[in-house]
């Protein structure tokens, strides 16, 4: 009996023990239960009260757009009570216009205008800003060129003070070239002149030379009348030396032959004087021959040659001059 009775107690306790432990996973499970409820709770708790604050910030924004709203509500009513005047001058237009049937036909037209107005006004501004480039361009070379104009004028000046120089110099070496033609027209005329007393000259000394020699060749002709000459002068000089001769006023050589003396008182019959020789026979050798007075007056008709002439140029040479060689003449 003790043992079944120790066995039930047994059997009793260790059911107890289940049954205790049962409740204590229960309970345990509970606890846990109760905690993860709690968490939760917290945790709702929590999140309804972030929450809530999130829906009062989201209430105090809304009652700010509520309040700018009422604010532009009120704006857009004092707009509209203000450009009411514009919807009810758009009704009359309508009414006017046939053309547009209703008021957005007319804001589009608006629209359109305004549009227009714009892309004309940017277009406007584009042309005013390629005018003031070109405005710009346009100064910079009006200056470009007026600096060349200046320089061309300064060129200018230059070039007329050379010009004017010039000019004076042309002038100057003009009047030169004037006073050299006028001298060599005088020297041209002189010289012809001189040619012809030459050729005259020779002339008269070729009547008796009987030579033949150029017109042309004047070094010739004075090279043939400085040789007569001096011929000449050579046989005047003999002559001197063999017969006493006198010199007339006119250069003839007359002999030395003393006229008759006359007597005072009248006489019937006087002794004519010796007739004096009016020439003196010269012989030129080689030559035939010619007295001093034949030459003397070939000399004196030789026209503008005699000593009398009032051209220098002209005046019958001295003997000292034809003794001298003659220049050259071409």
């Amino acid at each position: 009996m003790k043992m079944e009775s120790l066995q039930q107690r047994r059997e009793e306790l260790e059911r107890k023990e289940y049954q205790l432990k049962e409740s204590l996973l229960k309970f345990d499970k509970f606890l846990k239960e109760n905690d993860a409820k709690r968490a939760r709770a917290v945790k709702k708790a929590e999140e309804e009260k972030k929450l809530s604050k999130q829906k009062d910030s989201e209430i105090s924004k809304l009652a700010e757009d509520v309040g700018e709203l009422s604010k532009g509500r009120d704006q857009v009513q004092s707009r509209l009570e203000k450009h009411v005047i514009y919807h009810r001058y758009l009704e009359r237009v309508l009414e006017q216009a046939e053309e547009f049937h209703e008021i957005r036909e007319v804001i589009d037209r608006h629209g359109t205008l305004v549009t227009t107005h714009e892309d004309l006004l940017e277009r406007e501004q584009k042309n005013q800003d390629a005018m003031e480039k070109e405005k710009a361009r346009l100064a910079k070379f009006l200056e470009e060129k007026n600096n060349e104009i200046m320089s061309y004028n300064n060129e200018l000046a230059n070039l007329q003070t050379q010009l004017d120089n010039a000019q004076a110099s042309a002038v100057k070496w003009e009047a030169i070239w004037t006073h050299i033609k006028n001298t060599a027209a005088k020297k041209t005329l002189l010289l012809g002149r001189i040619k012809m007393a030459t050729h005259n000259l020779f002339q008269l000394v070729n009547k008796h030379l009987k030579q033949a020699v150029e017109m042309e060749n004047t070094h010739e002709q004075l090279s043939k009348v400085q040789q007569f000459a001096l011929d000449l002068s050579s046989v005047v000089k003999d002559l001197k030396s063999e017969f006493p001769i006198m010199y007339t006023a006119t250069g003839a050589r007359i002999a030395d032959i003393p006229s008759a003396p006359q007597q005072n008182g009248t006489s019937d019959t006087a002794k004519p004087s010796p007739r004096r020789p009016s020439q003196v026979e010269v012989k030129i050798p080689g030559k035939r021959r010619l007295s001093q007075v034949q030459i003397h007056a070939r000399f004196q008709d030789i026209p503008g040659i005699g000593r009398d002439s009032p051209d220098p140029a002209r005046r019958r040479p001295s003997r000292a001059q034809l003794t001298m060689q003659p220049p050259e003449l071409s």
